[in-house]
């Protein structure tokens, strides 16, 4: 979850591209109505007023209480960024719980994987099959990492990662 804050040139191509890099919510921050209007446009979820609201609180409800992941700061605003500070994601006692459990990160490669915003075709090489995978995972990974990216594994006739 990322939030763009000021939609300036700078804001609007971020917002672009949080998008197109596999964002699951983008959020765009600025007082100005026809930046936002471009914003949402061109792939911004939400995007705030924040001399209209609180924020903080709406990209926690826009999140499901989680929090941005990530916020990018491009107005220049002091007080703008202290607003959209109360958004961030913050966990404890584990950071990584429950803004990217496993059923999320699946969920985005997925995603990322069926809209061909990504392609693996050349990525996954050497593919052995799973009879030869102990040996291949010594060699391939442990020994010469050079000559791979990502091994895969046929298993009954099925290609795996």
């Amino acid at each position: 979850y990322v939030v763009i804050i000021g939609l300036g040139a700078i804001g609007q191509i971020l917002i672009q591209l949080a998008k197109k890099a596999g964002a699951g919510i983008v959020i765009g921050v600025d007082p100005i109505k026809i930046r936002r209007d471009i914003a949402e446009k061109h792939g911004a979820d939400y995007c705030y007023d924040p001399t209209a609201c609180d924020v903080g609180l709406e990209i926690k409800k826009a999140t499901n209480k989680m929090g941005a992941d990530s916020v990018i700061e491009t107005s220049g605003s002091a007080q703008a960024l202290q607003a959209a500070l109360k958004g961030i994601a913050s966990n404890e006692p584990n950071p990584d719980y429950p803004r990217w459990n496993r059923k999320r990160i699946e969920d985005t490669c997925w995603n990322l994987l069926m809209s061909n915003y990504i392609d693996c075709e050349d990525i996954i090489d050497p593919v052995v099959n799973f009879a030869d995978s102990a040996e291949a995972y010594e060699k391939y990974v442990d020994q010469h990492p050079d000559l791979s990216i990502k091994m895969g594994i046929i298993v009954g006739g099925e290609q795996n990662v």
